[in-house]
């Protein structure tokens, strides 16, 4: 039966509340974002929580599922993915030239929690980068048996300028993008793993020199 035109008036004035509301719902969870410098991304993976953490928690995997970086390598130290192990991440591997950082696990909670921080970092394009400092978390939910959701996520420390924070929103919106892929590789990698098939790698690694963080301005 057609909408009388009152019918119609009754409506539009409740579906621009709805639309104003939604709209005012995203722009506090940008603030927010901007405001903390916090961000993440999850993923559902059919697999056990147990071998989710193992699988992330292996620096060696790295190379299957990152699109950024092409080689984690463990520092001599504590034991990989446990409290106070020291790893170097290679944009390139071994290649001190392109891209790398540091990062160090600071707290554990098997099955549950990674909480690690990124430091020492060097070669961005946009110089400022390499003075950040970022909380890397992990969060591991196992949603029934045999599923797993999983979260990466960080927060911005360093720099903490109103002004910094405003030249990093490009590179913000790039890094969650990245972190969506890799997550998605990993769920690939992982569910293979667990069904007992080959690994079709989701997104691929990019190429050095063709990244929106490393290509500088003046090189075209």
């Amino acid at each position: 039966m057609p909408l009388s035109n009152r019918n119609l008036r009754r409506i539009k004035p409740r579906f621009l509340v709805l639309a104003g509301s939604i709209a005012i719902a995203v722009a506090l969870v940008a603030l927010y974002t901007f405001l903390t410098g916090t961000h993440s991304s999850s993923v559902v993976i059919d697999a056990p929580v147990e071998a989710v953490w193992e699988y992330v928690g292996d620096s060696k995997n790295a190379s299957k599922w990152s699109v950024f970086f092409e080689e984690i390598s463990p520092l001599p130290g504590a034991q990989d993915g446990q409290a106070g192990a020291l790893r170097r991440c290679f944009r390139v591997t071994g290649d001190r030239e392109a891209i790398w950082w540091d990062e160090i696990t600071l707290e554990t909670r098997r099955k549950q929690y990674r909480r690690i921080l990124a430091f020492n970092a060097h070669n961005f394009a946009d110089v400022k980068m390499n003075q950040g400092e970022y909380y890397v978390f992990q969060y591991f939910e196992e949603l029934q048996p045999g599923q797993t959701k999983l979260t990466f996520g960080h927060k911005q420390l360093r720099p903490t300028g109103i002004l910094d924070r405003l030249a990093f929103l490009v590179a913000g919106r790039e890094g969650a993008r990245t972190i969506q892929m890799n997550l998605e590789n990993i769920k690939e990698a992982i569910e293979s793993r667990h069904q007992g098939r080959p690994y079709q790698r989701i997104h691929l690694y990019i190429e050095p020199g063709t990244h929106i963080l490393e290509t500088r301005p003046d090189r075209g």
